[in-house]
C-alpha cells in the first residue's frame, strides 16, 4: 500500500485532478480490500480520501452491482 501510494499525486485523484485508467484499475482491487477489517489498520488517510472521491464517480456507481464493496459474497 505505501509503495502504491508513494507513486499517487499528493490529493485528488492517482496522478492528478483528473481520473485515469490507472484510477480505474486501482479502485476494485481495493474496493473490495476495503471490505476486510484490516483496511482500517493499513489505509492511510491519502487512501482513504482518494477511495471516497472514486466512489463518487458515475462509472464507478454503475459497476459497483455484485462487488465485495456492495456486500455480495464470493
Amino acid at each position: 500500500m505505501s509503495v502504491t501510494e508513494s507513486l499517487m499525486a499528493p490529493e485528488g485523484y492517482a496522478f492528478g485532478e483528473k481520473p485515469s485508467w490507472a484510477d480505474f484499475f486501482l479502485y476494485p482491487l481495493l474496493a473490495d480490500l476495503r471490505m476486510v477489517p484490516e483496511w482500517k489498520e493499513v489505509a492511510s488517510p491519502r487512501m482513504s480520501a482518494w477511495i471516497e472521491i472514486m466512489d463518487k464517480l458515475p462509472a464507478v456507481e454503475a459497476t459497483k452491482a455484485g462487488t465485495l464493496s456492495a456486500g455480495a459474497r464470493p
